[in-house]
């Protein structure tokens, strides 16, 4: 009786294992095959049996001390559990005979899970490895080293949490880890490169610099022109870009210097932040250069033809008039009150060209405003 207690709790305690496992990895499976509820059916008679177990063994203990009477009732009660103990073992091993091969696809459940965190795990290591470079090339850089201990850090947590993940929920903090590790391994790799082209960058701003500074000529006649020819409306926001652009390309010329100074110094990571500094500083003197004469130019085609940019937004609110009414008399609600509302102001915007010096440049932006609202309005429609 002893043996076959001890078949049917080794095998209890095992294949109950599995199968609790096997129903929260594989859950939708669980929910489709008889493996679960197979397994109940076995463990609840177990768990009775065993209670019969114990509790014969408590009724005749010390079974050696017992007197033939006892020994007598003794032996009939455990020759009746044995036989229950040793077909409920057998049942134990035919059910493994039969769900062996659907619980094996736990095994393979978790070697998926294992290898997608695997890969993420490489991911950080490549990145590691591109850290350890660029720090034997002499290189240091504060967020290359913040970067690196995030890949780090979500790796281990990823690592930590890998026995309560399945299948269906290990991509998603594998892809956290790995875009943490790609923007450590894109920084370890792509700041010593930019460092290193240095050399050839200092000269290149310095000549575009210079350029900037030939261009930024073409700023006082650009503004002497819209002085001339429009209303102060349409220029007074421009109105101090000459006095802008020479402090901007002062500005430069000093990042220029102290870029120059850091990268002499082996101050690579100050050296960067000043580059990135100097060709933001660039990009807006750009901007403020070309403004006026790109005002001027485009004034003057509005001033030509002011019913062009009319004619943009009537084709606009026309379409989105038939894409809403459909063949019908009238437009639903609540887009008839939005295409009507966008209509009369197009119809209100026509007396800014009246008068001797019309504000174009307001009538512009105006436009352009009320066409991007009617364009929301046909994209508001469509994804309704």
């Amino acid at each position: 009786m002893q043996e076959q207690f001890y078949r049917v709790d080794q095998l209890q305690r095992d294949i109950g294992g599995t199968v609790r496992q096997y129903a929260a990895v594989l859950a939708d499976r669980a929910r489709r095959t008889g493996v679960v509820p197979g397994f109940e059916a076995l463990d609840q008679r177990a768990n009775e049996l065993i209670h019969a177990y114990i509790a014969l063994l408590d009724r005749f203990d010390p079974l050696e001390e017992s007197v033939l009477p006892a020994l007598q009732q003794a032996t009939p009660a455990f020759g009746e559990l044995s036989p229950k103990l040793g077909m409920l073992a057998d049942d134990f091993e035919r059910f493994l005979d039969q769900y062996g091969a659907e619980l094996a696809r736990l095994g393979e459940a978790k070697e998926n899970v294992m290898r997608r965190i695997a890969e993420a795990s490489g991911a950080v290591d490549r990145a590691e490895a591109a850290w350890r470079a660029m720090r034997e090339k002499g290189y240091e850089f504060a967020n290359a080293d913040e970067a690196l201990a995030r890949a780090r850090i979500a790796g281990r947590r990823l690592a930590g949490i890998a026995e309560q993940l399945t299948p269906d929920k290990v991509d998603e903090p594998a892809q956290v880890v790995e875009k943490l590790a790609a923007e450590a391994l894109a920084l370890a790799t792509d700041l010593p490169q930019r460092v290193a082209t240095l050399g050839t960058r200092i000269p290149s701003l310095s000549t575009r610099i210079d350029a900037l500074g030939h261009r930024a000529e073409s700023v006082h006649e650009a503004m002497g022109a819209l002085r001339r020819e429009f209303s102060i409306g349409n220029w007074r926001d421009i109105a101090d870009r000459e006095a802008d652009v020479h402090k901007l390309l002062e500005g430069a010329q000093h990042r220029l210097r102290e870029l120059r100074r850091l990268n002499a110094g082996g101050d690579h990571a100050g050296a960067l932040i000043q580059l990135a500094a100097l060709e933001d500083d660039l990009a807006s003197a750009g901007e403020v250069i070309d403004g006026p004469r790109e005002r001027l130019d485009l004034l003057r085609g509005i001033k030509a033809q002011p019913q062009k940019l009319f004619e943009q937004v009537r084709f606009r609110l026309r379409d989105a008039r038939y894409l809403v009414m459909k063949g019908q008399s009238v437009a639903p609600q609540p887009w008839a009150g939005r295409i009507d509302g966008a209509a009369a102001e197009l119809i209100s915007l026509e007396s800014m060209l009246k008068g001797t010096h019309p504000d174009y440049w307001s009538l512009h932006q105006r436009l352009t405003a009320l066409d991007a609202r009617v364009r929301e309005l046909i994209d508001d429609y469509r994804r309704g």
